[in-house]
């Protein structure tokens, strides 16, 4: 079920939903784990034994570009590398998963440091403003993901709400970039930002 117009409102998005006898699900998962926003139906459910050796399988099976999402370790990033990922997400998945997970900034430096030139890096999690997108651009990453705020803005407004927080922080990112004396995103460097002198 899609919402409305960008003007729509979040409780004018639920109430949508519980006209229709529906409450809020996963869409995106597997039928019989669309749990509802509620906790009812099966969870999915976390795969302790997942490890290197599946990442090995993945990378033999699928040709193509892969990308590994979740690196937070040098270690990792360069086991990522020797198995013949393409790229690695920097990411901490939002912060959901464990909550006292370092923050993607704090080690981004160094793995870009130390992998960057044989794979592309590219980092997530806590981005909620352009400023955000400028230092870890700024601290070394291709590319940055972005997920809660065009979900926000997909649950407001649907495809033009998502396409509205775009624009926001192109805006935001641009603003930062002037007053950072940046007109090229290709300027963006380290020499920005007050960084510790471990993730310098």
């Amino acid at each position: 079920m899609r919402c409305g117009s960008a003007s729509a409102l979040g409780a004018q998005c639920l109430s949508r939903y519980l006209t229709a006898g529906q409450v809020p699900a996963f869409a995106n998962y597997p039928a019989p784990y669309r749990s509802s926003i509620l906790g009812e139906g099966k969870a999915l459910s976390y795969a302790p034994n997942l490890g290197w050796e599946h990442m090995h399988r993945l990378r033999d099976l699928w040709k193509g570009n892969l990308v590994l999402k979740g690196i937070l370790r040098v270690e990792d990033a360069i086991l990522a590398t020797r198995l013949g990922a393409d790229g690695i997400v920097v990411s901490n998945h939002g912060g959901r998963n464990l909550d006292s997970a370092v923050a993607p900034i704090e080690v981004l430096a160094e793995i870009v440091d130390t992998v960057g030139q044989q794979i592309t890096v590219f980092a997530d999690s806590g981005v909620q403003r352009g400023s955000d997108i400028l230092k870890l651009l700024a601290v070394g990453a291709k590319a940055i993901m972005l997920g809660r705020s065009l979900l926000y803005g997909t649950a407001v407004g649907g495809m033009s709400g998502a396409s509205r927080m775009i624009g926001i922080l192109r805006r935001e990112l641009d603003t930062a970039m002037a007053q950072s004396g940046c007109k090229d995103i290709r300027e963006l460097d380290r020499t920005l930002l007050q960084l510790p002198d471990r993730i310098r």
